[in-house]
């Protein structure tokens, strides 16, 4: 039996989505071998991933939405004890390990909104104020919390709530008034100096010294930053156009972080310009699969996940190569079923794996387009 008759007899979701998965992943494998000795480690989170993945296919995801509302409140409290209890604001110490916490509270807010959107969609034409102002105070109750510890991922959180928004088509006023309310609080956090105000002016002041090396740079940590801001650019401008191989990188061996924050330009400079290249098509058809899948979904609840589990993968797949390319400031981003780590990646696994239950049960192209 062929792979591809394999596929179609036993595998009924997108297989688009599962062929970029199994890419990336080879693709992780190979650069973490190259950059580091936890190829071990990787490829047993990555087999945790896949099963993660496969678990949350099997399981219907309509079934999952009797328990948004729940996972939103388990949600609130994890975050509230890794802000307050855990390792660096950001995680949480379980069995000797530190646990990144922010990524499965991000998804399951995204799951509870759409999960309450749909709720109204399916009684209602439209969302009344009432139940806009639910979602505000929910969207900025969670990012403002996670602002403390991570002000990218708090952004990251409130523009894939507001992409879900988008795709259920609420009225343009509504989605103007939110998005002025969440800017304003978040001028507001930003002025008076609360959670990572000092980080994130800090970043873009290295940033603007990164963007032009022959400054002097202020102060030693400035320094530290425009060196590594080079060396990423170096590592990928002196890439060739084809792969050269694993271990023939010169500049990655000196470039901090390679396993994990810059993990894709160590990956280009082995990979070359090409395949490079390419990674930014995946993340950007890892969306516009989402999307697809949003189109032919059966129900509200369905097409809103889709879209906030796309956009919420491929924004930080893309945030995290501009900043290796130095297009933008240090995230602390990392690349989703590349870099290493264990919850990040068991995490991305999983809500590929509902994205992919969701392209399961959907209404075939044809009768979607006739009804």
């Amino acid at each position: 039996m062929s792979l591809k008759t394999a596929l179609n007899r036993y595998f009924k979701g997108d297989k688009v989505l599962l062929l970029l998965m199994v890419f990336l992943s080879t693709i992780s494998c190979l650069a973490i071998a190259s950059v580091s000795n936890r190829i071990g480690e990787q490829v047993l989170y990555i087999g945790l991933s896949f099963g993660s993945m496969f678990l949350f296919y099997c399981i219907d995801y309509r079934f999952l939405s009797r328990f948004a509302y729940i996972g939103l409140i388990v949600a609130l409290g994890v975050l509230l004890l890794t802000l307050f209890h855990g390792n660096n604001s950001r995680a949480l110490q379980i069995f000797g390990l530190n646990v990144l916490t922010f990524y499965p509270i991000g998804f399951l807010v995204v799951f509870a909104v759409a999960k309450f959107m749909a709720q109204q969609l399916n009684q209602e034409a439209s969302l009344t104020p009432k139940h806009v102002i639910v979602i505000l105070v929910v969207m900025l109750l969670f990012c403002g919390l996670m602002y403390r510890a991570n002000a990218s991922t708090a952004l990251m959180l409130a523009l894939s709530c507001f992409v879900v928004l988008y795709v259920g088509n609420l009225k343009v006023k509504y989605l103007l008034y939110m998005g002025g309310i969440v800017l304003l609080c978040g001028t507001v956090l930003f002025l008076t100096g609360v959670g990572k105000s000092g980080t994130v002016n800090s970043r873009f002041e290295k940033f603007v010294y990164a963007r032009d090396p022959f400054q002097v740079p202020p102060s030693q940590e400035v320094a530290e930053y425009n060196a590594q801001a080079i060396l990423s650019q170096a590592a990928i401008a002196q890439s060739a156009l084809l792969p050269t191989g694993p271990g023939k990188g010169m500049v990655n061996k000196k470039l901090p972080k390679k396993n994990n924050d810059y993990v894709y330009a160590a990956v280009v400079e082995e990979v070359g310009i090409v395949l490079g290249i390419l990674l930014i098509f995946f993340y950007w058809m890892i969306f516009y699969r989402a999307m697809k899948i949003a189109q032919h979904s059966e129900g509200f609840f369905g097409r809103l996940l889709s879209a906030g589990i796309g956009f919420w993968i491929a924004c930080q797949g893309l945030v995290h190569i501009a900043v290796n390319c130095v297009l933008f400031p240090a995230t602390g981003q990392t690349l989703p079923m590349i870099s290493t780590g264990g919850v990040s990646l068991i995490t991305s696994g999983a809500i590929l794996g509902v994205l992919l239950n969701i392209s399961k049960r959907n209404v075939p192209q044809k009768e979607n387009h006739a009804r």
